[in-house]
């Protein structure tokens, strides 16, 4: 039966100060179980090849490496993950689903697939939660934004938009829409909320305007600078 053989175990130094029988019985291992890593135990085979052998103090000595099933099988616990990486109960590949069909017959799939020899793939789990919190408090984020705002329109479409932003985006579109909505009281004037956020209005200036103001403002300039019969034939047009 071919398979990988790791050449960097000769620079491993728990390898190279392994006692040489040990060492000897390990490759052996190697050698001589099956698919998934499993030795069926056979200890007269053993002591016929390498001599006699300290099975307690062997297993004391690769500690976690070995894991034993029962008396009948061992399992060489990284043995899956140096021949064939990260296995997965969605692969559609043929060698690799006999593997895991394996692995499960010997009753030790969920050992491997809990994370015991796949870091990389609870690696990629705690990835998915972190990914999942962040679109979570998103999403929380985004129903503050929507109260706030107070003009519904395209609600899903805003929402998409929302959790592509950064957080430092975020974090400025919170300080700006108070003032935002305070400066358009008449809905209509106020753009649609999706129309905020893909033109980044939150960078804009916000112009408070005082209309009564300007209107008084305005009538002093005209009443200081029209003549009389300006005056007079406004006031005649406005009759």
């Amino acid at each position: 039966m071919k398979r990988f053989s790791d050449t960097e175990k000769w620079d491993d130094r728990f390898f190279c100060e392994m006692p040489d029988v040990f060492k000897l019985f390990y490759l052996f291992l190697l050698d001589k179980c099956d698919n998934v890593g499993v030795w069926k135990v056979n200890k007269p085979l053993v002591e016929f090849f390498i001599g006699e052998l300290d099975w307690n103090e062997f297993l004391n000595y690769m500690g976690d490496r070995i894991y034993v099933i029962n008396e009948e099988k061992w399992w060489i616990v990284k043995f899956c993950e140096f021949q064939y990486s990260t296995l997965s109960e969605d692969t559609t590949s043929k060698p690799l689903m006999s593997y895991v069909k394996q692995l499960k017959k010997h009753k030790i799939w969920l050992l491997y697939s809990r994370g015991i020899v796949a870091p990389k793939e609870k690696d990629k789990e705690k990835d998915k939660d972190k990914e999942k919190d962040k679109e979570e408090g998103k999403i929380e984020k985004f129903e503050l934004f929507w109260k706030l705002y107070d003009k519904k329109d395209a609600r899903e479409k805003c929402l998409a938009k929302f959790k592509s932003l950064t957080k430092k985006e975020i974090e400025l579109i919170f300080k700006h829409v108070p003032k935002y909505v305070t400066s358009t009281p008449d809905k209509k004037f106020r753009k649609n909320p999706c129309t905020y956020l893909n033109q980044k209005t939150w960078e804009s200036e916000i112009i408070q305007q005082d209309k009564y103001k300007d209107y008084n403002e305005k009538k002093t300039i005209v009443q200081n600078t029209a003549t009389d019969e300006e005056m007079r034939r406004l006031e005649e047009g406005c009759k």
